[in-house]
């Protein structure tokens, strides 16, 4: 008998088999199983592979949220700490001004004060501080 590629062989014997061999084959051999047929414990088991695979994919997930969560967090911190110097620095600056202008008023307004030509000329002293007038009003876009 000459020699037949092995393909070619296991070509001729599916011409001749039925599609529905499987039922007719001896029980307990393996081919009397359906094709594709899988034994209940191997789907339960590939089942259960799915969701833990699932559930892992999830708590990664869900794990590199937390992560961004937590660096937008400390971006955020950092801007409010910014702001707050800024702040800190204004209010300094209009306390300073503030100071500066209290001591010139009470300098203007003391008895013993030789620096008072409006008063001397017979002018009313302003009731007023002008410290008023030396704070500066901050925009929205300052804060």
């Amino acid at each position: 008998m000459a020699w037949m590629h092995p393909l070619a062989v296991e070509h001729r014997r599916k011409m001749f088999t039925r599609q529905d061999a499987w039922r007719l084959a001896p029980p307990g051999t393996p081919e009397a199983r359906m094709p594709g047929y899988l034994h209940p414990s191997a789907r339960i088991a590939a089942y259960e592979r799915a969701q833990q695979e699932t559930a892992a994919r999830e708590a990664a997930a869900w794990e590199a949220d937390q992560r961004e969560l937590l660096q937008i967090r400390r971006e955020f911190d950092e801007l409010k700490r910014e702001v707050a110097v800024k702040r800190a620095a204004w209010e300094r600056e209009d306390e300073a001004a503030r100071i500066k202008c209290d001591i010139a008023w009470e300098a203007a307004m003391s008895p013993k004060s030789t620096a008072r030509p409006s008063l001397r000329s017979g002018a009313t002293p302003r009731l007023t501080s002008p410290t008023r007038s030396l704070r500066r009003t901050r925009t929205q876009a300052q804060w």
